[in-house]
């Protein structure tokens, strides 16, 4: 399978199940022990007054476990699906 065709890649990103078993690979295999999502999680510059809307960027794992590091607004509702 040449992984760079696009036809190759649409498939491989499909839906949530496709997606979750790659991310599931590179959870499990991968040498970066501190792991994507944390290290995405960390490029965000998080403050009282931001906003943020997530929609249809895959399985969540980016915010799920990270409650405690989202500054706390009243407004800000964490909801992962």
């Amino acid at each position: 399978m040449k992984l760079n065709n696009e036809k190759n890649v649409k498939s491989m990103y499909i839906n949530k199940d496709t997606l979750s078993t790659r991310v599931s690979l590179h959870d499990k295999y991968s040498i970066n022990k501190y792991g994507w999502h944390n290290w995405v999680f960390d490029q965000y510059k998080l403050n009282e007054n931001i906003n943020v809307l997530e929609l249809g960027c895959g399985t969540g794992n980016t915010w799920i476990g990270k409650e405690n590091q989202i500054p706390k607004n009243p407004e800000f509702k964490l909801q992962v699906q």
